[in-house]
């Protein structure tokens, strides 16, 4: 918010309607929408609606950062901490998901991840057979590290 002032939240009705069009297709899975809103904060109930639809997208990562974001926008929501939870905890190949989340939580290190803890210590403990996960076990790491998002 730092960066484009207070009144940019009042943007968020109008970029709502822009992801929504059905002007261009792939407006439906851009992560450019999720992150934007989530920086804007703007928690209106259109809003968080809009990124819960989401929440069920083939896309992992356009799904990870819709939940991101709808926490990060409601801390108590429960289906968008299960959503980060669940990637997370996914031990598959598919690491660009999870890293992503990582550093999201990294970029926005006022974020309290407190729901996510374990999550972080079990992924920063996890054997790594595979190149592939080396980047998602040194993120974790780093957070955990890091007072200033540990809390």
């Amino acid at each position: 918010m730092e960066f484009i002032g207070q009144g940019a939240r009042e943007a968020a009705p109008d970029l709502l309607r822009l992801w929504e069009s059905k002007g261009n297709p792939g407006y439906a899975s851009y992560n450019g929408f999720p992150i934007a809103l989530g920086e804007l904060g703007n928690n209106a109930p259109e809003v968080i609606a809009a990124l819960h639809r989401r929440f069920k997208s083939p896309d992992r990562l356009h799904a990870s950062l819709c939940a991101f974001s709808a926490w990060r926008l409601n801390p108590t929501d429960s289906e968008a901490i299960e959503l980060v939870r669940g990637e997370l905890n996914s031990r598959d190949l598919y690491a660009h998901a999870r890293y992503t989340l990582l550093d999201s939580f990294a970029r926005w290190s006022s974020t309290n991840m407190g729901p996510f803890v374990a999550e972080m210590k079990s992924l920063a403990q996890a054997p790594c057979p595979a190149d592939q996960c080396k980047p998602n076990v040194e993120a974790a790491k780093r957070l955990l590290r890091d007072s200033s998002v540990s809390n």
